[in-house]
């Protein structure tokens, strides 16, 4: 039986007043639901909003959820039998998620820049989603605003807003604006670095602009050694024209190395801000030893003269057999978080098949009545 439910889709308007921002501006969004609503009780919506970076979309393919299309889509005659507490009684674990803001937001401010460049802001506030309320209602007219301030990324972002009421009305739209800047700073840099590398890494320096003039770009960078003797380059720049600019280092000690690049064409300015992880390598060397003795043994320990305290590790184990290994294997079964079938029959297993051995040579903390209990029920 073909339904029509178009009647249950929401129209959803998003209005922006700009397509194009600075990093830092403040955009405020206003959303206009409306709809069929002769049969409805309730004339509020409510609204997910997300403002996501497109590039990360991209990567995976993500389009703006369609609610009205999952429940209203056909679907075929069927008598389907469903079991419900799975899904309400069971373990969960969500974790704690959270979004670290990228290049080491203000780690720099007392590096002094060079001449000219002192006054030039620098970006380090980076952040995919620059905005997202999951339950943003409206009034009785279906209308609802958002303001939030944007991050420092140059990008194109997707505003994705998906309505629903409580009467099972759904709908979706979707807009887009773009952060830019006239003349923009892109990294050039690894993602990490090891103590002893020497490599060159810098700023791409894009002019959006329709003028052609002198560029200035200025560095300053703390925990690592800057092998140029310049902190400041100079060149020539046409509109619509790029530039990577170079600086070698030096990585001499482990840490956190930040980096301030600040560039000026005329009267556009941009900053950039960045930290570069600088490991140290650390080889480790496993030596085991084992043997057997009916009455004393011995064995001599050297330890190496250059080592890292906080990576060495010394571990002794005795035992009357060399079944002590199946100890920390019998735990793991019966600890095991997930209860299928063949879980559970893992289990009791070992109980079953070596339960001489396991009482025998003190492999468990259960008695044999325990034991015996614990069988049965799983077999149960």
């Amino acid at each position: 039986l073909s339904v029509n439910p178009a009647f249950k889709r929401l129209t959803v308007n998003i209005e922006n007043p700009k397509a194009e921002y600075k990093p830092r501006e403040t955009v405020r969004l206003k959303f206009k639901v409306s709809g069929d609503f002769t049969s409805a009780t309730s004339l509020t919506a409510c609204l997910s909003v997300a403002v996501v970076d497109v590039g990360v979309l991209n990567l995976i393919g993500y389009q703006t959820p369609d609610p009205f299309s999952y429940f209203y889509s056909e679907r075929s005659l069927s008598v389907r039998t469903s079991e419900t507490r799975l899904h309400v009684v069971g373990q969960r674990d969500y974790g704690e998620k959270g979004e670290e803001p990228g290049g080491g937001v203000g780690a720099l401010k007392e590096l002094a820049a060079a001449p000219g460049l002192a006054e030039v802001e620098l970006r380090g506030d980076f952040k995919s989603t620059a905005y997202w309320n999951p339950s943003l209602l409206t009034d009785e007219q279906g209308e609802a605003a958002v303001t939030f301030t944007l991050p420092d990324n140059l990008t194109t972002f997707r505003v994705m807003a998906v309505a629903q009421t409580r009467d099972s009305y759904f709908g979706r739209s979707e807009t887009s604006f773009r952060v830019s800047k006239k003349l923009a700073l892109q990294p050039s840099f690894p993602r990490f670095c090891r103590v002893g590398d020497n490599f060159e890494a810098g700023v791409v320096v894009h002019n959006f602009s329709s003028v052609k003039g002198d560029a200035k770009i200025g560095l300053e960078a703390s925990a690592i050694r800057l092998l140029d003797k310049r902190k400041e380059r100079r060149f020539n720049l046409k509109p619509g024209e790029s530039r990577e600019v170079l600086f070698a280092f030096e990585a001499d000690k482990p840490g956190i190395a930040s980096f301030a690049f600040r560039g000026r064409l005329g009267d556009e300015t941009d900053g950039l801000e960045l930290e570069l992880p600088i490991h140290l390598p650390r080889p480790t060397e496993t030596v085991a030893l084992s043997g057997e003795t009916a009455t004393t043994a011995e064995e001599r320990l050297v330890v190496p003269d250059e080592v890292y305290p906080d990576q060495g590790q010394l571990e002794l184990q005795a035992a009357s057999s060399a079944l002590l290994d199946l100890k920390g294997n019998l735990g793991f079964l019966t600890d095991y978080p997930y209860a299928c079938l063949e879980q559970r029959l893992s289990a009791i297993l070992p109980y079953i098949v070596a339960r001489r051995v396991l009482v025998d040579f003190k492999l468990t903390s259960l008695e044999e009545k325990e034991i015996d209990t614990l069988v049965r029920k799983g077999l149960k």
